[in-house]
């Protein structure tokens, strides 16, 4: 106000000055004009007076709603919630406004012809010089998003939209509005991580309601089995205690070097018919485990002690290392864990050669869990055949039902274990078993198939 009252006293001092240079020079004819004329002529005058003061008044108006605008534009401008720079097309700040100048971490006086790239993160420099020389060759508008490094050191994520002007020399620059967006960056960082965390959790059930599909399958098959199991077994295991009467009647008849390979045969016959009704009995009675304490170290060594290699005709090297469970009490069903064990070794008895075969048994014992592994030298499990080895009926033996394996993993998953084959064409096979020491908690999953954390322990 005090600048305006100023202006309006230096004007009004120019007016006096120029009035009394026209007085001085005011015609000698004028001191003979009529009153009238005089007269009209101060009309005139005033009306003159009249139309500056009305042009001053429009002139002081006019002011006053530029000084609004200067008021609305500092508002929008300097105070706006993100931050506006103009650059020019080497790249200098040439204005910014003081959300720009905050969001840098500058005084705002200090950022003019400071290069923006001073304040850009070394590995997205690259970004920014990209969509900078295709603004200016384009002048299409751009849009990008690059990490901004504050004076402090603080990183930040930034969007930046530019667009091409002229500034009031028609100087081609680039405007620049910057954005804090780390914000949304942290949450599209967590979204991508739940996304991530969710779909392997989908994944994990689709494959438990696939592997429960799969044993409800089994389940069905194991009745429907049964209940004809129970029927033939009874048949066919009298109809072989009447083979082995007879066997043992003509031994004791008849003593003859030339028969008694023929009664081994058949006695040999009678054990693997016996095996495969037990194993249709045991399939299809399958109860739940009666557990008691158990010596797993006596177990095993009464199994190993039962394979009869001579009896088989085979000669093989049996390699024990189970002193570790000597004194570790096991609470197992002890009729189940020895069928398991037993169909094992069997298994492996089969799988080797006549002369040369080897069976190894070792045992490790774990804070919560035992494990034991049969491994021999025998021809090894086709990769596709691995696949199925556990499914009912499924064997690559000339004799046999194909239902060991799949009591052996009924009978450990009712202990809360799990079973595994390694195995490959030529390379021999190996059986792993790991039971807990105690009875599992119900809903505890450490003992699901194929989950457990011990699972991958050799």
């Amino acid at each position: 106000m005090i600048d305006q009252n100023k202006n309006n006293s230096d004007l009004r001092k120019r007016a006096e000055k120029m009035d009394r240079e026209k007085t001085s020079r005011i015609p000698e004819d004028m001191k003979n004009r009529s009153s009238e004329e005089i007269q009209e002529m101060l009309h005139e005058l005033r009306v003159h007076q009249i139309e500056l003061e009305m042009q001053n008044d429009e002139l002081r108006t006019s002011q006053m709603e530029l000084e609004t605008v200067k008021a609305r534009y500092f508002d929008l401008y300097d105070l706006a919630p993100v931050g506006y720079c103009t650059i020019s097309e080497k790249g200098l700040i040439m204005e910014a406004n003081l959300s720009a100048a905050t969001l840098l971490g500058v005084a705002r006086g200090s950022l003019a012809n400071q290069p923006i790239s001073k304040f850009i993160f070394k590995e997205d420099q690259d970004i920014y010089y990209l969509h900078r020389k295709k603004l200016f060759e384009t002048s299409s508008p751009q849009a990008y998003e690059i990490r901004i490094v504050k004076m402090d050191g603080t990183v930040f994520w930034a969007r930046l939209e530019a667009t091409v002007a002229q500034d009031a020399a028609g100087v081609t620059v680039c405007r620049v509005m910057l954005s804090d967006i780390t914000a949304s960056k942290k949450a599209e960082e967590i979204l991508r991580r739940d996304k991530k965390t969710l779909g392997k959790m989908v994944k994990e059930r689709s494959i438990e309601l696939m592997e429960i599909q799969a044993e409800l399958e089994r389940a069905k098959r194991l009745y429907d089995i049964g209940i004809l199991a129970a029927t033939v077994a009874r048949e066919l295991r009298n109809s072989l205690f009447g083979i082995s009467l007879a066997a043992t009647v003509i031994r004791s008849k008849i003593a003859d070097s030339m028969i008694d390979p023929q009664l081994q045969v058949i006695d040999k016959m009678i054990a693997e018919s016996g095996q495969i009704i037990d194993n249709l009995l045991f399939y299809s009675h399958l109860r739940p485990p009666q557990r008691e304490t158990l010596n797993l170290h006596s177990l095993l060594e009464e199994c190993t002690g039962a394979l009869q290699p001579v009896r088989s005709g085979k000669k093989i090297v049996l390699s024990k290392h189970i002193d570790s469970l000597k004194g570790v009490p096991v609470s197992a069903d002890p009729d189940q864990i020895r069928e398991v064990f037993s169909n094992i070794l069997n298994n492996s008895l089969d799988a080797v050669p006549d002369h040369g075969g080897q069976i190894d048994v070792r045992a490790r014992v774990y804070r919560e869990l035992v494990k034991i592994h049969i491994t021999d030298n025998g021809p090894g499990i086709a990769k596709a055949d691995l696949k199925k080895a556990f499914d009912p009926f499924f064997t690559t033996k000339e004799r046999g039902t194909g239902l060991g394996l799949t009591v052996c993993r009924q009978i450990v998953k009712m202990h809360g274990g799990f079973i595994n084959i390694k195995s490959g064409k030529g390379k021999g096979t190996s059986v792993i078993m790991t039971i807990p020491k105690t009875e599992p908690k119900r809903g505890n999953d450490l003992f699901k198939i194929g989950t457990s954390p011990y699972s991958n322990i050799l």
